[in-house]
């Protein structure tokens, strides 16, 4: 692992936090939209730091996840309260898994399994909303709102990460007799937020999504996670949600 990661999977979350007592905002509900972005979502990352940041003091409350294709995974991530430097160390294991020939879907449900909570269901139950593309006419974005089970909210992960013969090793995740794949975009959903909600849309830039969405190097790396945290910043900014200079996730 290159030397710049270290700081950030040893300590980041604790240095965030110490940075953020200058952070002073207005307690608001936040609807989050994460898109996909393949290994690109290191990325959502950063945007992890940023929200645990404000929701440990308090500042936002997050409402709801919205999470398609590896922003699902970020979504169910979170709201299974899994310390963002734990999920950078976890996530280094999953592209490595890949590049040795390990299905993308499987890795991801792997390691939200190895930290999945005992209120898991209670946790997700009316705050998560995953979206998968259903293999049929017009090729419709469906998004599931509703998780019978653990299993039930695993396959239905697996189906917005099903990119065929990539990420699973067939041409689609099937829930319901439908069939399903990757959810891709949402960023640019025509949902509306709630009254009284601010919508926080996240997905990497078009600009270089692609060029890292696989297997991204460490300065790649350290890149997409100051970024989601800078962009994040940006947006509770030009809501006033934050009040103060712009700070800089410590990633030296």
């Amino acid at each position: 692992m290159n030397a710049s990661i270290i700081p950030l999977c040893n300590g980041g979350l604790a240095q965030c936090r110490k940075r953020c007592r200058k952070i002073k905002a207005i307690p608001h509900a936040v609807e989050c939209y994460l898109g996909g972005a393949g290994m690109g979502a290191y990325y959502y990352t950063g945007v992890m730091y940023l929200l645990k940041c404000l929701e440990e003091r308090r500042n936002i409350r997050i409402a709801s996840f919205h999470g398609s294709s590896s922003g699902a995974v970020a979504a169910v991530a979170y709201l299974f309260d899994i310390d963002p430097d734990v999920w950078t160390r976890a996530y280094r294991h999953i592209q490595r898994a890949f590049g040795q020939g390990c299905y993308l879907s499987h890795a991801y449900v792997g390691l939200l399994k190895q930290y999945e909570p005992r209120d898991a269901l209670e946790r997700i139950r009316g705050r998560l909303h995953i979206y998968a593309t259903e293999l049929s006419f017009g090729f419709p974005q469906r998004c599931f709102t509703t998780f019978m089970s653990i299993d039930d909210l695993y396959q239905k992960v697996v189906a917005s990460t099903s990119i065929p013969f990539v990420t699973i090793p067939s041409l689609s995740t099937t829930i319901g007799g439908m069939a399903f794949v990757d959810g891709m975009s949402i960023a640019e959903s025509t949902n509306t937020p709630t009254k009284g909600r601010i919508r926080l849309c996240m997905e990497p830039p078009s600009s270089y999504k692609w060029f890292y969405r696989f297997v991204p190097h460490d300065p790649c790396i350290h890149h997409l996670i100051q970024r989601g945290w800078d962009d994040a910043y940006f947006i509770f900014r030009t809501h006033k949600l934050v009040k103060n200079t712009r700070l800089t996730l410590p990633l030296s």
